[in-house]
């Protein structure tokens, strides 16, 4: 059951916190990413661990948020991609490049960031032909999921590689639906308006093809009947802190939202694998839209102190 204001919520977001401050020995890692990159065969062993920790999240979130990206929320292979690297694998590309003479001039931040690129083959990733759909489509392991109360909805999302065509089909292999869709494309940007979605489950295939490649994968699609509570109108702003990574298991924004974040490092927050909001680490805050939602498995990937506050649209931030 929904939550009747988001304060109520916060207080079990904050109750279903999985880890909080890492303990972190440099309170700026910032500071530490944006010395030379010479610096690295200083560091004791504890100190490097934490500083490819940052620096593999920073290009992560560098790689999350490309310059065409679409508006948040959306997924990122790129993001996925860096973030699963092993750090004694890149700790080992750092030593190869800074023996050499090509990190002469380059941060430790983009010594880094080089290295996580080449190992996570980013390039190969752009590649493949893929789709990455924002909320309410979750995409785990298996099919992409959708759960809805309504007989139509807007998805909307980005194609992999850009120039690929996307298309939906009904598969052989599943009971026939009588829903029905219009694709719009914008550059690699798409919204699918589906209509006619029958209550219970119905499933089309995904489907990327160009010059790289083919993909298909399943979408089901749960339509339930609509709930009779009426859903709250505002609730209060609210400031969260932290120092390091933070994980929750609810958060219930009711109405459209206004995120800022403020933080010395890298961040980004996400909910199912969906990417919510990033942040490079700048001294200016970030302001993202949040749409209204009840949203699960609310992870929170920061190098450093940050603050993140959210208020109700119209509210200042």
């Amino acid at each position: 059951m929904r939550r009747a204001v988001a304060g109520l919520a916060v207080a079990g977001l904050i109750l279903g916190t999985g880890c909080g401050s890492s303990g972190r020995s440099d309170r700026d890692p910032q500071t530490r990413l944006d010395r030379p990159a010479a610096v690295w065969t200083t560091f004791k062993r504890k100190d490097r661990t934490e500083a490819v920790k940052d620096c593999r999240l920073a290009a992560a979130v560098r790689a999350a948020t490309p310059d065409h990206a679409p508006a948040m929320p959306y997924f990122s292979d790129r993001y996925r991609a860096i973030q699963r690297l092993d750090v004694h694998d890149v700790g080992l590309g750092l030593d190869r490049l800074v023996a050499g003479a090509a990190s002469r001039d380059q941060t430790l931040g983009q010594a880094c960031t080089a290295v996580a690129f080449e190992l996570a083959d980013i390039t190969e990733v752009a590649r493949r032909p893929h789709v990455e759909f924002s909320l309410p489509v979750a995409a785990r392991r298996g099919p992409y999921t959708l759960t809805i109360d309504t007989p139509m909805i807007r998805l909307a999302g980005r194609v992999v590689p850009s120039g690929a065509r996307l298309t939906l089909e009904r598969p052989p292999d599943r009971s026939a639906t009588r829903a029905r869709w219009t694709i719009a494309r914008a550059g690699d940007a798409f919204t699918i308006d589906l209509h006619d979605v029958p209550l219970g489950v119905s499933y089309l295939n995904v489907v990327v093809g160009g010059p790289t490649g083919r993909s298909e994968r399943l979408l089901s699609i749960t339509r339930r009947r609509p709930s009779n509570a009426r859903p709250p109108r505002t609730f209060q702003p609210f400031v969260i802190h932290g120092d390091g990574p933070k994980t929750f298991s609810v958060l219930d924004i009711p109405t459209a939202a206004t995120a800022t974040v403020r933080s010395t490092g890298p961040l980004l927050l996400s909910s199912s694998r969906t990417l919510l909001l990033t942040h490079t680490g700048t001294p200016v805050a970030r302001r993202t839209a949040i749409a209204p939602a009840l949203y699960r498995d609310v992870r929170i990937a920061a190098a450093g102190p940050w603050t993140l506050r959210l208020a109700p649209r119209a509210a200042r931030s």
